[in-house]
């Protein structure tokens, strides 16, 4: 950041914000008193301090508002402060137009699932407050100054934070990059767990497995003890087997994850919950109440809250992007009311978007060691005038016989250009290669059957 454009008046303007921030504070005390809260313990534990009288006329510095954000579906932090690294001085230049954002390092979020679904014996955690384990260097701590006081009688202070900066644009980049070098620099001989660190985590979450309770303790040991070289704790752990819950320290366990109770409980993993008494995956939609005055923005909105990188819902989101495709034709601005024919249509799938609840999708497709040899991927598309898709499923032979499970599955509008029947089935077709690429990444022998 050595040679960073310096910014304009960043300081009056972080200045601005945190009144507008006060401001706030004055309608809810609670939030005044936990955000007070989450920036004492960013003093306490040393990732941000205050800045001396002498240091204050550093010319080459940044000031950066903050704002809360409340993330009420957290177990522990509901509060969470975010630095607007994106605002922009009076030249109109922010800190995260001047900042490199760094490669994309981890692997597409599906087939971090995928691998995780191929393993029996199931866990996740996540790392305790990532980003604030890794030390940015002084001179660039310079660019990640803050205006603070906790009571508007006081005088405003100056402090800078010395750490990843959640809100900068490169933060994403550099705590990968961190949590790699540390799998690299402190394996210690455990290339297992040096691997699934650099495999199977999607940002701070955790996601791996093994095909026996004795070696995910195992696993789940020697990654714990290679991140604690590099400073970064594991916590909130979940599992669907109890005999690994036992190995798990209980102030470490999630709040959710009950040893005693048979596991009972869901766990919220990368937006999919996860039901451990039945180690299948679930949908919890809460959709905001449907409106009589609905336009194309209310209907995009609620289409966006409907998370499924795998497409097990395809029959309900496929009929949403047909619906969007004709709200495009209609030509309709974004806060005008729509046509009564598509209110009716949308209304239709709302109400379908309730039986979503009652799917539920085993996280454990049934591979293991010993019969992944045994292994086939079946696929299977179809086509209309108005849409193709394709879906994937793995069929293996085990010893107690023939376990079949949903892969994947992919949906797409026909083209608004006229295109014949038996052209969009061979798309539907070609979808499937797609579907089922998720698992021939594994490097697994199988068959491919197309029907």
């Amino acid at each position: 950041m050595s040679n960073i454009y310096v910014l304009r008046n960043t300081k009056e303007i972080a200045i601005q914000r945190f009144f507008q921030l006060e401001r706030r504070f004055r309608r809810s005390s609670d939030l005044k008193n936990e955000y007070k809260r989450v920036i004492k313990d960013y003093i306490e534990e040393k990732h941000l301090e205050k800045i001396s009288d002498k240091e204050k006329e550093t010319k080459t510095s940044v000031y950066l508002p903050h704002h809360a954000v409340i993330r009420n579906d957290k177990e522990t932090t509901k509060t969470r402060v975010v630095f607007d690294a994106s605002c922009k001085g009076t030249n109109n230049i922010s800190l995260n137009d001047e900042l490199c954002v760094g490669p994309i390092l981890q692997e597409d979020l599906r087939h971090l699932l995928m691998r995780w679904r191929m393993k029996c014996i199931g866990f996740i955690a996540d790392i305790q407050k990532m980003y604030r384990q890794i030390i940015v260097t002084k001179n660039d701590s310079e660019y990640q100054r803050i205006i603070w006081r906790e009571n508007e009688t006081d005088a405003l202070q100056e402090y800078r934070l010395l750490r990843v900066t959640f809100g900068t644009a490169p933060a994403p980049y550099l705590a990968v990059k961190t949590l790699h070098q540390v799998a690299t620099d402190e394996d210690n001989g455990k290339p297992a767990a040096a691997q699934a660190i650099k495999n199977n985590f999607f940002m701070d979450d955790w996601l791996d497995g093994a095909d026996s309770s004795e070696e995910a303790i195992v696993l789940a040991q020697d990654v714990t003890n290679i991140l604690q070289r590099g400073g970064f704790n594991l916590t909130k752990w979940s599992s669907n087997n109890i005999e690994f819950m036992k190995s798990v320290e209980e102030d470490k366990r999630s709040a959710n994850a009950h040893v005693d109770m048979n596991l009972e409980g869901t766990i919220k993993a990368l937006g999919i919950v996860w039901n451990l008494s039945t180690d299948s995956f679930q949908y919890n939609l809460n959709l905001p109440t449907i409106q009589e005055f609905i336009t194309k923005r209310h209907i995009l909105s609620d289409v966006q809250k409907l998370f499924d990188p795998l497409g097990w819902i395809a029959p309900s989101t496929v009929m949403a992007k047909i619906l969007i495709q004709k709200l495009w034709l209609e030509k309709v601005n974004w806060d005008d009311s729509i046509s009564d024919t598509l209110k009716q249509e949308w209304r239709e799938i709302r109400e379908d978007f309730d039986n979503i609840h009652g799917v539920l999708v085993k996280r454990w497709l049934g591979t293991t060691e010993k019969n992944k040899n045994k292994i086939q991927i079946h696929g299977f598309s179809d086509a209309s005038m108005r849409a193709y898709a394709a879906a994937v499923y793995i069929r293996i032979e085990t010893s107690y016989g023939i376990v079949t499970r949903l892969v994947a599955a992919k949906t797409r509008v026909a083209p608004l250009k006229t295109i014949s029947l038996p052209r969009l089935e061979l798309y539907g077709a070609l979808l499937i290669s797609v579907s089922g690429s998720y698992l021939v990444c594994e490097n697994m022998t199988m068959f491919l059957n197309f029907v």
